[in-house]
């Protein structure tokens, strides 16, 4: 994986999504954000 564009900005808040498809297709979208924020 090239990691040339990934940079740390300790000013902005992060976090993450899942991707998540069950056993018929459907999808689900789950995000947890802004951890340094709080």
């Amino acid at each position: 994986m090239n990691t040339k564009f990934i940079k740390v900005d300790s000013e902005e808040p992060t976090g993450t999504a899942l991707i998540t498809v069950d056993k018929n297709g459907e999808n689900s979208i789950v995000v947890a954000c802004c951890f340094r924020s709080m």
